[in-house]
């Protein structure tokens, strides 16, 4: 299945006044290159989408995160446009002002990621294997 084209390009900045949205645009990869959150009601509001997440407390989708670095730099300019209330992709509520400022401080690091990603692969093959796991 051939993805369908865009039909508005927006970039970094943009205002989405003309579609009577009051939002702007934020550049904020890592989990995408393309990633984009939108500051709503003059930066009250951010919608990040799947770069956060609120599923069991808040956090950065590390696991499946695209860029490591762009993902701790988006983060600090979502902490930096101060939003009162974070929505993010996946999880309950949003994410509040004190709760987003401890993700963006919480340092991005790949090799729990892989470590993880070790015990799970550790889990399966003794599952598949019939023995008891890690």
């Amino acid at each position: 299945v051939e993805p369908a084209p865009p039909d508005v390009l927006v970039a970094d900045g943009d205002s989405l006044a003309a579609y009577g949205i009051d939002a702007t645009v934020l550049h904020t990869p890592g989990h995408t290159p393309g990633s984009t959150t939108l500051l709503l009601n003059d930066g009250q509001v951010a919608i990040a989408g799947d770069l956060l997440s609120n599923s069991g407390g808040a956090h950065a989708q590390r696991t499946y995160a695209d860029d490591w670095t762009a993902l701790a730099e988006s983060i600090e300019r979502i902490q930096d446009a101060a939003p009162v209330l974070t929505y993010a992709g996946h999880g309950s509520g949003p994410i509040v002002a004190g709760d987003l400022q401890a993700v963006a401080l919480d340092p991005v690091d790949p090799l729990s990621a892989q470590g993880l990603a070790s015990y799970y692969e550790a889990l399966i093959g003794a599952w598949v294997g019939g023995a008891d796991g890690p």
